[in-house]
């Protein structure tokens, strides 16, 4: 049912229904309803009034203005011209720290006297702030590593705070709760939380929560309305494994490396199990295993395997493995190439190359001192330096004295 009146007028109308037939029955039904100057009896902070009037004549002034009802602080106004047919529009965008009150909005014409007077009251509540979801930099994380979250709230008029903090609730899989304080990075225009996970954490999904209501800004304006999550995955750490050791290594020969193991956030491993293996992969296959040991004055982990005459030489894989005693426990494993020489020539080090040298030198140093001491002629001395000269060429074009000079000169080169 619909009929015509005007509606210039604001304020609150009652409605009634007389029956007539078969019998009068008079307010059969009642209703009202209310005819009002904003376009909501209620808003929340950030939100805009949006103010109209009418029943104006064309072009006429009018004054509109907003003020809280137990104060009468004024809080806006405007003076406008009503439009062509008597219509009057205005806006009033409600401040992020306005007061929480009940507020009346009035229009007054400089001509046009309304009665019962253009006047409506409104309220003003807290802002309720959006938050989409909790944000992880990543969906797994390792032991030691540290979890990064972040969320954004949203105020209703779609802007973001800049101030305030928010408590989030970190739930172990085990049931144990961390509490997170998240503030505003001014950078990422985020609120952000972190936590840094310790190497005895029990792994599995962790889970970060932010309560309705677990935000507040610096005006009292909360959020989210309701709980919103992240769940990401904690592991046991990679241990990071760096070995240093000779890359050549003659049978026989003590293989002496170290090895520095580190979990992800650069914290030494300094108890637990370290050990080294050598795998030569060709026939037969060897796979030699040793422990290792923590120098705490090196802060290394240190290891010694000796070279065994019956192994093979060539190419072989010097291989750390680590672990703590956790459970389950952090682990790492590295890798390096080590060439392994069983050829007994080529198994002569410097220390027989110098030897031999010494030998030389000492036949030349002992030619000159007989040479002193007898006063020889210097014919006889030319010949006995040219023996000793012959002598010293015949040992270093010797094949022994030439597979000395190459094993000097390869260890040289690598």
């Amino acid at each position: 049912m619909s009929f015509s009146g005007s509606n210039w007028l604001a304020g609150q109308y009652f409605t009634s229904v007389d029956q007539l037939a078969p019998f009068a029955m008079p307010s059969v039904a009642t209703s009202s309803f209310l005819l009002g100057i904003t376009d909501n009896p209620s808003y929340e902070r950030t939100q805009t009034v949006n103010v109209r009037g009418s029943g104006y004549n064309a072009s006429e002034p009018v004054v509109i203005t907003i003020r809280t009802q137990t104060t009468s602080t004024i809080v806006f106004s405007d003076s406008i011209f009503a439009s062509s047919n008597g219509v009057v529009v205005d806006n009033w965008k409600i401040p992020v720290d306005s007061v929480i009150d009940n507020y009346v909005v009035t229009l007054a014409g400089s001509s046009t006297l309304k009665n019962p007077p253009d006047a409506q009251t409104f309220s003003v509540r807290a802002a309720m702030m959006s938050v989409v979801g909790i944000n992880s930099i990543r969906s797994t994380y390792q032991r030691s590593e540290t979890m990064k979250f972040s969320f954004q709230p949203v105020y209703p008029d779609g802007t973001f705070p800049t101030t305030g903090v928010a408590l989030l609730t970190l739930a172990s899989p085990i049931g144990n709760n961390v509490t997170l304080t998240a503030t505003y990075d001014s950078l990422a225009q985020t609120f952000n939380a972190s936590y840094t996970t310790s190497i005895t954490n029990q792994t599995g999904i962790w889970t970060a929560i932010l309560t309705g209501h677990a935000y507040s800004d610096a005006y009292g304006n909360t959020g989210p309305g309701v709980k919103v999550t992240n769940s990401p995955q904690l592991t046991p750490a990679s241990l990071s494994i760096s070995v240093s050791a000779s890359t050549s290594i003659g049978v026989g020969q003590p293989l002496k490396f170290n090895a520095t193991i580190a979990y992800p956030d650069g914290t030494m491993l300094q108890s637990g199990t370290a050990a080294g293996y050598l795998l030569y992969s060709g026939t037969p296959i060897v796979n030699d295993s040793f422990p290792m040991v923590f120098d705490t004055n090196l802060r290394l982990w240190i290891g010694t395997y000796t070279v065994r005459s019956s192994d093979t030489g060539g190419l072989w894989s010097l291989i750390v493995r680590a672990s703590d005693s956790q459970s389950p426990a952090n682990i790492g494993t590295a890798t390096r190439a080590i060439t392994v020489q069983n050829n007994p020539t080529a198994s002569f080090s410097l220390y027989y190359f110098g030897l031999i040298a010494a030998i030389i030198g000492a036949l030349l140093i002992a030619a000159f001192l007989v040479f002193k001491r007898r006063k020889v002629t210097s014919t006889r001395l030319k010949i006995d330096l040219d023996a000793v000269h012959s002598e010293a060429g015949r040992i270093e074009s010797s094949e022994f004295f030439k597979s000395v000079k190459d094993q000097v000169r390869k260890e040289k080169e690598e």
